[in-house]
């Protein structure tokens, strides 16, 4: 759990570096906010995301507001809460649920929890009552003085607890935790996870925070892609998505797929032709990823533009990656329509790439 919470944050965090050197006037619309150094404040009626290096928040959003940064403090108001970054200190007052990946996690008294929360991190220190459930991952988790008035679910080389602790309903751990304080404080009931099969059953409930980490260094991505070539955007939304030319670039990115590696790693075995190889497949790397991306974006465009009578082209990043982060989530059809939806952007990147030689 540990290590792979920290490759999941070391991910996330160097994406995250790329984007410090981006002002605020370069990237900045009624939904996103970037920069270096932020204080965000002022009153929103829909989601917010910011982004940057140093991030203060003090604003009053209804709706949910994403934070993504090396330094988050949070102070402001929101109905949902979503946090990802190196250090985080949460005072906000979030009226529903609270979602926070980060290194060093801190929930202040102050804070305000309206219903759960879900936190991965390394050190995690909870100083603020919860009125529902709470899931943990992390390495370190501090429960003293706290009341969590339903159940605590919490995977943890080591969790403290004292007599200030009040769990109302079940809390739930790891056999080989190191946990202080068990005899001190207020429980209702325990469930220690003894098999690999229990602890693999609890695993399947913190999918939902592994999601979300992934869904925020998605829509970073795209942002920085965005600001590296601001004309992709316009060549997507051109696309036509007729049923064979959804067939034709998807049967292209199948061949990409295939043709790539074999072509490169018998490049790589002449051994002269060694940076070559390395350095395609690297670029084959990145373009795996980015394909789903461009696809996301599509789809979101189509929504926005069609639905919602929209044309940012942040708020299709937003809603286009959250729709491709739930279709893969239903089962059996899920996996299928991302696998086209990779296909389909693979092709589309040849298509560009070659339309540039």
């Amino acid at each position: 759990m540990k290590n792979n919470i920290q490759k999941i944050l070391t991910i996330f965090l160097i994406i995250m570096l790329s984007i410090t050197t981006v002002s605020a006037d370069e990237i900045n619309t009624s939904v996103i906010e970037a920069g270096n150094t932020i204080i965000h404040t002022g009153k929103y009626d829909s989601l917010r995301l910011v982004l940057g290096s140093d991030i203060t928040n003090d604003a009053t959003v209804d709706g949910p507001l994403l934070i993504a940064g090396n330094s988050i403090r949070a102070e402001g108001q929101t109905e949902y809460g979503l946090y990802a970054g190196n250090t985080i200190t949460i005072n906000e007052n979030v009226e529903k649920d609270i979602f926070i990946a980060g290194n060093s996690i801190i929930v202040e008294s102050k804070a305000n929890i309206g219903r759960d929360a879900y936190i991965a991190g390394n050190s995690v220190i909870i100083k603020s009552d919860i009125p529902r459930n709470i899931r943990i991952g992390a390495n370190t988790v501090d429960l003293r003085g706290v009341t969590i008035n339903n159940n605590a679910y919490i995977m943890a080389d080591t969790i403290i607890l004292d007599k200030n602790t009040k769990i109302i309903g079940k809390l739930v751990y790891k056999e080989n935790t190191n946990l202080t304080g068990l005899n001190l404080a207020t429980i209702g009931s325990t469930k220690v996870l003894r098999t690999n099969k229990e602890i693999i059953r609890y695993s399947s409930k913190e999918k939902a925070m592994n999601v979300f980490v992934s869904y925020i260094a998605a829509v970073v991505t795209m942002l920085v892609t965005f600001y590296l070539m601001p004309k992709l955007s316009e060549k997507l939304k051109a696309t036509k998505l007729s049923i064979d030319n959804i067939i034709k670039i998807a049967f292209t990115g199948l061949i990409v797929l295939i043709i790539i590696p074999i072509a490169a790693l018998i490049a790589l075995v002449t051994g002269i032709l060694l940076p070559l190889s390395l350095i395609t497949l690297a670029l084959y790397a990145i373009s795996l990823y980015l394909s789903t991306l461009l696809t996301s974006y599509i789809i979101g465009n189509l929504i926005v533009t069609k639905l919602l009578k929209n044309e940012s082209k942040y708020l299709a990043i937003v809603i286009g990656i959250l729709v491709i982060k739930l279709i893969k989530l239903i089962p059996y059809v899920g996996p299928f329509i991302v696998t086209i939806a990779l296909l389909y952007g693979l092709g589309l990147i040849y298509q560009l790439v070659k339309s540039k030689k």
